[in-house]
């Protein structure tokens, strides 16, 4: 069973919990236990065009939790992609691992990144790149709770969508710097 399907099959914590190989018990102490103010801490790194960019960390057990969360979700993607990136070429490139468009038995792999991103502009007229400023506190907790539970592709039971915005919000938004190194 793929981990999509193993997603959209959990319908509570301890299926949720099993599926991120944690104890329920952890899962649940992370989530509603530990306090809030225990759960990050606040570092600034400096930006290249000056100033400084405030980054959460988040605790080493919380971390965990999210790089798991993370490795699943993009299993996730990679296989939603693979219907889509068949019909219509890649749908986006940033912040991607290998993914493998063939088959365990002849893997066809495929490193999406800048350089593939770059060779879908080559030769064009006008090309526009920017970095939205604020970006990940724009996501509040209900966007990413709303998008597991409406978007097609997902459609999770608001239980688990609820899980899945904890585990990636905090103070009602996404932190910058969740799976940044330790400072």
């Amino acid at each position: 069973m793929s981990y999509l399907e193993k997603l959209k099959n959990s319908e509570s914590i301890y299926d949720f919990a099993k599926l991120l190989d944690f104890k329920p018990s952890v899962l649940s102490y992370l989530l509603y236990k530990l306090p809030n103010k225990q759960k990050y801490t606040e570092f600034k790194i400096p930006k290249r065009s000056g100033g400084d960019r405030i980054v959460k960390a988040p605790d080493r057990r919380l971390k965990l939790a999210q790089r798991k969360l993370a490795d699943i979700l993009n299993s996730c993607v990679e296989e939603i992609e693979k219907t889509y990136t068949l019909r219509n070429g890649k749908l986006s490139h940033g912040f991607k691992k290998k993914i493998n468009f063939g088959t365990k038995e002849k893997p066809s792999y495929l490193a999406l990144g800048i350089h593939t991103n770059a060779k879908c502009h080559r030769n064009k007229r006008y090309v526009l790149n920017l970095d939205l400023a604020n970006f990940f506190s724009s996501f509040n907790f209900g966007r990413v709770r709303g998008f597991f539970i409406k978007n097609n592709d997902f459609v999770l039971s608001p239980d688990i969508a609820t899980l899945i915005a904890q585990i990636a919000c905090h103070e009602n938004e996404l932190p910058q710097g969740s799976l940044i190194n330790e400072h």
